[in-house]
């Protein structure tokens, strides 16, 4: 899936920060809840599996009303 979306790497800063992590098969799959931290290790563990997770902050989740909003 190809996304618009550009989102610059993320500071050692904000590596505690809570996000969602999820999937995409049809529509959006939530994962789990993590740390910024968690999410990227899941997210090279599964490269290693060919499968591919997506990470967002927890408050832009993409079936959330906030995302859907940043589109129009």
């Amino acid at each position: 899936m190809i996304s618009p979306w550009k989102n610059p790497l993320p500071q050692e800063a904000h590596l505690d920060h809570s996000v969602v992590i999820c999937a995409y098969q049809d529509g959006w799959v939530p994962i789990t809840f993590s740390c910024l931290k968690n999410a990227i290790r899941l997210y090279h563990k599964g490269l290693l599996y060919g499968e591919e997770i997506f990470v967002f902050p927890r408050d832009l989740a993409p079936w959330s009303s906030k995302a859907v909003n940043c589109h129009s």
